[in-house]
């Protein structure tokens, strides 16, 4: 069953056992705390920070990382298609040499 955009409410109330934010938790936590720490000390004790320090960038990290399990996951479906096409293709070919 595909999730919709009408489905939002639902899919964010099964985060917590989302099964991949379990195996990436400590590197998303590690990211988010030297995030948090950075934006601390730039704006709580107004030490200077980088010029294009902003949230979008502090936070690229780990959206990038949702991407990435997007984008691999994405793959793996085409991957699994092509293979059962090929195994498609190669059993017309077989019946059509037995036609003859």
């Amino acid at each position: 069953q595909r999730v919709t955009s009408s489905d939002w409410l639902e899919t964010i109330s099964t985060i917590p056992k989302s099964r991949v934010l379990w195996r990436i938790r400590h590197p998303l936590i590690s990211i988010t705390a030297v995030a948090l720490l950075a934006s601390i000390a730039h704006c709580g004790l107004g030490l200077p920070g980088l010029p294009t320090l902003a949230a979008h960038t502090l936070l690229g990290s780990g959206l990038s990382l949702l991407l990435v399990f997007r984008t691999n996951s994405a793959y793996q479906r085409f991957q699994e298609g092509r293979k059962i096409w090929n195994d498609i293709l190669d059993l017309c070919r077989d019946i059509a040499l037995t036609m003859r």
